[in-house]
């Protein structure tokens, strides 16, 4: 599966620094499209076992590769043409961006992982907890989408030596996103209840009031997430992934940290606390890291391009005024 897809891989990134995202959509819509048009005839007509399953989710994704190297978007054609100098240069970026990948794996499947080692929550908690995570899911879905459009134009701003313009691009992609998530936020907290039973089914209603309590500490926490997934995107863009790379880690010690503490040391100081409870504090733990972020990351990259964090705000609202500018003209 890995080698499969790993020409598409390569196309996905090339398209997203020339930011020919109608490619990078077809190239989605064909690999997603073709497979579950083989599910559904599966489904009705064939009833094949897992096994083949697999296997037509390789083929299609080897269809998807082998369009992309005869259409050129994966670049396999230059493979040998870089220079040893540039290939030392791209190996040492990547020891950190491979590094920052996997302590955000780490930050994401922390909680879970923890969770589930204790002997008193177990996999009942893991599933609990499991609900309203899929709201950062689904906020995840908007940030890609605004990062990907915001990576290439930093990485060009720096590579021309244009600061004032990789400040803006800056301030106003994480500032749109962030004034974005608050009405977002509002929303959802004042129906968290509600969501929650929709996420997980009437099977834990008894449990919907702690579930909406942690739920609303997730969405305090995605309100921070903006800020700081720009600023990780901007030290890589400024060829700084080393700081990225020490920024993940930080944040990765305290939400480690902050479970073992919740899971652990809590129940071992107070026997009678319940699991629901042990739950929250593990949810709170997820802002303090995530605030560590920002801040480490703002801190960091302050340090390469002198940025005010004010500024954020004031751009990204700049950032709808034109965009709603633009949409005027066109309705005329």
């Amino acid at each position: 599966m890995a080698l499969s897809s790993f020409p598409w891989g390569n196309a996905l990134s090339i398209q997203q620094a020339d930011q020919k995202f109608d490619v990078i959509l077809f190239l989605f819509v064909f690999t997603t499209g073709s497979f579950v048009l083989y599910l559904l005839i599966n489904f009705f007509f064939f009833r094949s076992n897992v096994v083949w399953i697999i296997f037509w989710y390789i083929i299609t994704n080897l269809i998807t590769s082998l369009i992309c190297v005869f259409k050129n978007w994966d670049g396999s054609r230059y493979m040998f043409k870089a220079s040893r100098k540039i290939n030392l240069i791209t190996l040492n970026f990547g020891k950190y961006s491979m590094g920052t990948s996997l302590g955000s794996s780490l930050l994401k499947s922390a909680d879970s992982f923890i969770i589930g080692l204790s002997s008193l929550l177990g996999p009942t908690a893991v599933a609990l907890y499991s609900i309203p995570i899929k709201f950062t899911e689904v906020m995840e879905i908007i940030l890609r989408s605004f990062t990907a459009t915001a990576f290439p134009r930093l990485s060009k701003a720096c590579i021309e030596n244009k600061p004032e313009e990789f400040r803006k691009v800056f301030y106003s992609f994480s500032g749109a996103l962030t004034l974005l998530m608050i009405p977002i936020a509002i929303i959802s907290a004042i129906f968290s209840h509600e969501f929650v039973i929709l996420l997980g089914g009437s099977q834990y209603k008894e449990y919907a009031d702690g579930l909406s309590l942690i739920m609303i500490m997730f969405i305090i926490f995605s309100l921070l997430v903006p800020i700081d997934r720009f600023t990780g995107i901007s030290l890589d863009s400024i060829n700084r992934p080393d700081k990225n790379f020490r920024k993940v880690m930080i944040m990765t010690s305290i939400n480690i940290i902050g479970d073992l503490i919740a899971v652990f040391v809590l129940p071992s100081l107070f026997p009678s606390i319940s699991l629901m409870t042990i739950l929250i504090f593990v949810s709170i733990g997820s802002i303090f890291f995530q605030l560590a972020g920002l801040l480490t990351g703002f801190y960091f990259l302050k340090q390469e391009i002198p940025l005010k964090f004010s500024l954020i705000f004031y751009e990204g609202w700049n950032f709808y005024r034109e965009y709603f500018k633009i949409l005027k003209l066109k309705i005329r």
